[in-house]
């Protein structure tokens, strides 16, 4: 099996230090680069609601920077997210766990309302609504509070294995970059396979966190020696 030497996520390497340290590690140049830009939206009426729930680091601090929290209770995502979330807030009421996939997480989290409760999704004008889907829609609220923008950058390196963390990085990178058959392709969970319709073979992973990465480099690849 052909040695993996150069791999692209696409997200900032604050977001996967273990990555980073693994592939400095096993001799792999990564590439840790978003394709994406966030831009909040200003000056939204925001409803009253048992809980808040933030889907991504970048949706929460585009959130957090603009508006207060009115619920008294805190979602989030994954550890990422939590992460985030923390610079702002000291309490955290739920957090996904991160060895599981995005529709069990929105089954854990709909399973910790009380019947009375309600929920408020701040989300990306591109969102897939992925935890939202699992909440009955009379005991849930979104709202549009910041759009994510497609940023292309153009890259001359050739990568071995490019690891999309959602649709949108996904699309923005093939507007400015071609896709070759040789390249592995990995996705974060079904809906950014789903935006990876036109390739033959994509590699999922169940988990969206850099721990199912490594595992998946591992098993997939052993060594790398």
């Amino acid at each position: 099996m052909a040695k993996i030497k150069h791999i692209l996520i696409t997200s900032e390497a604050n977001a996967f230090p273990k990555l980073v340290k693994w592939c400095s590690e096993h001799e792999i140049s990564l590439v840790c680069q978003p394709f994406i830009q966030i831009e909040p939206i200003k000056n939204l009426a925001i409803p009253q609601t048992d809980w808040i729930f933030f889907n991504s680091p970048k949706g929460a601090k585009a959130y957090l920077e603009n508006y207060r929290i009115y619920a008294s209770k805190i979602g989030v995502l994954g550890l990422g997210t939590a992460k985030m979330v923390k610079l702002f807030c000291s309490t955290i009421d739920f957090c996904g766990d991160s060895s599981r996939s995005i529709p069990e997480i929105g089954e854990d989290f709909n399973s910790q309302l009380l019947p009375h409760e309600t929920v408020f999704f701040p989300i990306s004008d591109r969102s897939k609504k992925s935890i939202a889907k699992h909440i009955s829609s009379r005991r849930k609220f979104e709202l549009v509070t910041y759009q994510t923008n497609l940023n292309p950058i153009k890259f001359s390196q050739d990568f071995d294995l490019l690891i999309f963390t959602s649709p949108s990085n996904f699309l923005s990178y093939r507007e400015a970059n071609e896709l070759t058959p040789n390249q592995i392709y990995v996705a974060f969970g079904k809906t950014t396979k789903a935006s990876m319709a036109n390739l033959k073979k994509v590699e999922v992973l169940k988990a969206p966190n850099e721990h199912a990465v490594i595992e998946f480099l591992e098993n997939q690849f052993g060594c790398f020696n």
